[in-house]
């Protein structure tokens, strides 16, 4: 079989693709015996095996990239009519192993999850939820943003100086070198690797300003993505997988310090291939899912790669309220995201008042807490917070901190980047209720008896302080304690900044109180309704002394 030659001449950057086609079409009449099958290279053979997921029900051939559904590990986007004008992303649950979690196949059949014309091995989440995709054979990058059917935006390379036409992208995970960096890499032509810019265009998607041509690679690369660290035979957080169209073959490249590959490091493993296309992580295994252009327009997986841990971060804090008082409460809005390379399961974020920009235990903790779910590798959870100052917080001038996974029920990459501090400062503000002055009590008095006290009660705080109740007592030692006797009390109103109340009550000594000489105590808030900055500075007690007979 052959291809016919003016089809090529009319239609260059097809002719590969085709050649393709054919092949697997000869391959598939030809007599099975000696034909190359799917198979991990050593050493890697030791620690992975392959398996064929199969094909999905609904995606028209040829299949193009693929890539889990942001916000959920149980679907899978996928391009079908990969390449073609009337290309489509179809949507499509996985099926899972109860015990390993591991992908077994899929369930039901694809639907349709929006446009994708020209789409190739390339497609990514970037920034803001929008997924982008690689445009082959037309050398451009479409955007879809989220919820969207259609192809919001789309941008030819050849201007930006991208020699020959996208094959693949991805956007560097977080941990790893040029975390967050779009890197894109042509398939044919130069089959160069570029980092793109892009910077927000003020409608939900991205301009791409400009592209630095950083490495060229071989074999008509297509899919990318980064190795989870911890997994066998390659460096943690240094190393990626290229799907190689052309050759055939999985290959990995240790990666720089800008998180592009090292061509003199290429290695190959997975050989025996038709058409490897997209490329994938399972968020939940850490296992490696590729699909197939041609080659049966199958899904293989890799399995034996390091489960991704999780890395939870406050990136944002706000909505501070620039004063609250004591036993106030206020709301904020804070922002929690994962940047490990594995799921968070559902946590909590607490806050606190930090005279500093840094947790330590010197810091007070606020009451409440925002329950967080569980958030997927690179997502992130925004929510309120409903806080309230507790009573004994001190008064001043705060930062205040949120802390994601405050009680630690997920284990992560790094325990120590959990918290964030507000932009701005908070002041806690309180009243403080002092007994200023005291009339004196009678020299003697009976059991039984009665007499006026009189007290005034100031307001030395920074806030205005609620009704409170002053009590008498008459005390042995001249301190407030449990042991006193109680002779009465007098209602207090509602006091401001600076203000007084002065006022006086007839009280009465108990018929049970012991014989003996005592100092009479007036006690501002002596049922302690008011939150105060000072709580110990409440009582007065008389310069003279009243003898009970």
């Amino acid at each position: 079989m052959s291809l016919s030659p003016s089809f090529a001449a009319c239609h260059p950057r097809h002719a590969p693709r085709l050649v393709g086609a054919v092949l697997l079409l000869a391959a598939a009449l030809a007599p099975s015996r000696g034909l190359a099958q799917p198979a991990v290279t050593p050493p890697f053979a030791a620690d992975y095996t392959i398996a064929d997921l199969g094909s999905i029900v609904g995606v028209p051939t040829n299949y193009g990239g693929l890539t889990f559904k942001d916000g959920d590990p149980n679907k899978i986007i996928i391009g079908g009519a990969a390449n073609g004008s009337d290309g489509n992303f179809y949507v499509v649950s996985v099926t899972r192993n109860a015990t390993t979690n591991e992908i077994t196949g899929f369930s039901g059949s694809a639907t349709l999850f929006s446009a994708g014309a020209y789409n190739d091995g390339g497609l990514a989440y970037g920034p803001g939820g929008v997924l982008f995709y690689a445009r082959y054979p037309v050398a451009e990058i479409g955007q879809i943003k989220p919820g969207s059917t259609t192809v919001n935006k789309v941008t030819g390379l050849g201007p930006l100086g991208v020699s020959g036409s996208l094959g693949g992208l991805t956007f560097v995970p977080a941990g790893y070198p040029g975390a967050g960096q779009l890197k894109i890499v042509a398939y044919n032509g130069s089959q160069g690797w570029y980092s793109v810019a892009i910077a927000p265009d003020g409608s939900g998607t991205f301009n791409l300003t400009s592209a630095t041509a950083e490495a060229t690679l071989s074999g008509g690369p297509e899919g990318v993505v980064y190795v989870p660290p911890g997994s066998p035979g390659f460096i943690d957080f240094g190393s990626v997988l290229v799907a190689e169209y052309g050759a055939g073959k999985i290959v990995t490249y240790d990666i720089d310090p800008n998180g592009d590959p090292k061509p003199a490091t290429r290695r190959e493993f997975v050989t025996g291939l038709t058409g490897a296309e997209g490329a994938a992580i399972d968020p939940l295994t850490g296992d490696f899912l590729f699909s197939t252009y041609g080659g049966g327009n199958k899904v293989l997986v890799v399995r034996g790669f390091a489960v991704p841990s999780p890395d939870l971060v406050e990136t944002s804090v706000t909505g501070v309220p620039p004063e609250a008082v004591l036993k106030g409460r206020f709301t904020v809005t804070d922002t929690a995201q994962n940047v490990g390379g594995g799921p968070a399961a559902a946590s909590s974020t607490r806050y606190y008042l930090s005279t500093d920009t840094v947790r330590n235990a010197g810091d007070r903790l606020l009451g409440g807490l925002r329950k967080v779910p569980l958030i997927l590798a690179g997502a992130s959870s925004t929510g309120v917070g409903k806080l309230t100052v507790p009573a004994g917080a001190r008064v001043g001038v705060y930062r205040l901190l949120a802390c994601a996974d405050d009680k630690k029920v997920v284990d992560e990459t790094d325990e120590t980047n959990n918290c964030v501090a507000s932009a701005t400062t908070i002041q806690i503000k309180a009243p403080d209720l002092t007994t200023t002055a005291l009339g004196a009590p009678p020299a003697t008095i009976a059991r039984g008896a009665s007499f006026t006290a009189s007290d005034t009660v100031a307001n030395g705080g920074d806030v205005a302080a609620g009704p409170s109740t002053t009590r008498y007592l008459l005390s042995l030692d001249a301190k407030r304690s449990t042991t006193d006797l109680i002779l009465g009390t007098r209602a207090v109103p509602g006091l401001a900044i600076g203000a007084n109340s002065g006022g006086s009550t007839s009280v009465t000594v108990p018929l049970s109180t012991t014989v003996g000489s005592y100092y009479l105590l007036a006690c501002a808030d002596d049922l302690k309704k008011v939150a105060e900055s000072n709580e110990k500075n409440n009582c007065r007690v008389s310069a003279t002394k009243v003898a009970v007979n």
